[in-house]
C-alpha cells in the first residue's frame, strides 16, 4: 500500500501524471541484432526512468503493440526529454494523453486526508 501512498503524494507535490502509448514505427531500417540490442537498452532506458520516479506503470496489450505506459513529471518538458531519450524513440510514435485526478478515484478516497 507503501506505494499507493507514495503516487497520491506524488501528485499533491506538484507531479502530473500522463497515459503514453507507444506505436512502433518503420523499423525496418534496422537489422534483427541491432533491433534486438535497441529493445535490450530501452529495458535499460525503462528502469532509470521507473527509479527516477517518471515511469510508473508499463503494460502491453493483449495483441502486443501499442505498448501502454503510466507515467509522471513535474510538467510536460521534462516528459517529453524522458521520451525524446528513450533508445526506440526514433522509431516510436507517442501519443501523451495528460491526466487529472478523478474525485471518484479509489486511491485518492483511501488515502484523503
Amino acid at each position: 500500500m507503501a506505494s499507493v501512498a507514495t503516487a497520491v503524494n506524488a501528485r499533491r507535490d506538484g507531479w502530473r501524471e500522463y497515459f503514453v502509448e507507444f506505436v512502433l514505427g518503420d523499423a525496418s531500417g534496422l537489422a534483427p541484432d541491432q533491433l534486438a540490442d535497441k529493445w535490450q537498452q530501452e529495458a535499460v532506458a525503462a528502469g532509470n526512468a521507473a527509479s527516477a520516479g517518471l515511469l510508473r506503470r508499463l503494460w502491453l496489450r493483449p495483441d502486443g503493440l501499442p505498448a501502454l505506459g503510466g507515467w509522471q513529471a513535474t510538467d510536460r518538458e521534462t516528459l517529453d526529454r524522458a521520451l525524446e531519450g528513450l533508445p526506440m524513440a526514433p522509431w516510436l510514435m507517442m501519443p501523451v494523453t495528460h491526466l487529472n485526478p478523478h474525485p471518484s478515484d479509489p486511491v485518492e478516497q483511501a488515502f484523503a486526508v
